[in-house]
């Protein structure tokens, strides 16, 4: 084997180049953990979140960066987003107590829609709409949820007919 040829096993490499470029991902990586600190002390201050920060989303947010989603949608929403939506949505649905006319079944609807890669963003235009429908569409709901309960009445005897209201 000759060792005085012109052609280099290991290619030449500007070090300081590379350190420079170390350094500057380093610098740019404590920033964002600095501003992901940041995200964490005001997500904190949102009422009955459970103070609860989504560390697998962010995780799926940063393979996502390397490995893009193949999604067809609209919605370019981070993981991180669609948590913290959801979180908005859930917190602001059980404080309206909506969930006290509704069955079941109207709940299990409710958190079906809200869980899955469609969710709603929270905003303002968004929030007025779906509460105005719920409450104008509140005594819909009360009925609904009562026939869901009759119907899973069970037939078993004479007097638990589901189908029909009135005297035994």
């Amino acid at each position: 084997m000759n060792l005085n040829t012109n052609t280099n096993i290991i290619e030449s490499i500007e070090i300081d180049r590379v350190i420079a470029i170390r350094e500057h991902a380093i610098s740019l990586y404590k920033e964002s953990l600095s501003k992901a600190a940041e995200a964490i002390e005001i997500i904190k201050t949102i009422p009955n979140t459970n103070n609860h920060f989504p560390h697998q989303c962010i995780e799926d947010d940063l393979i996502d960066l390397q490995y893009p989603r193949n999604t067809n949608d609209d919605d370019d929403r981070t993981r991180f987003e669609l948590w913290l939506d959801r979180k908005i949505w859930q917190m602001f649905i059980d404080k309206s107590g909506i969930k006290t006319i509704m069955s079941n079944k109207q709940i299990e609807k409710l958190q079906y829609d809200l869980y899955n890669m469609k969710s709603p963003v929270f905003n303002l235009e968004n929030a007025s709409c779906t509460f105005t429908s719920l409450s104008v569409n509140r005594a819909d709901s009360f009925k609904n949820g009562l026939m869901d309960v009759l119907q899973s009445v069970s037939w078993d005897y004479k007097s638990n007919n589901p189908r029909c209201l009135g005297k035994k």
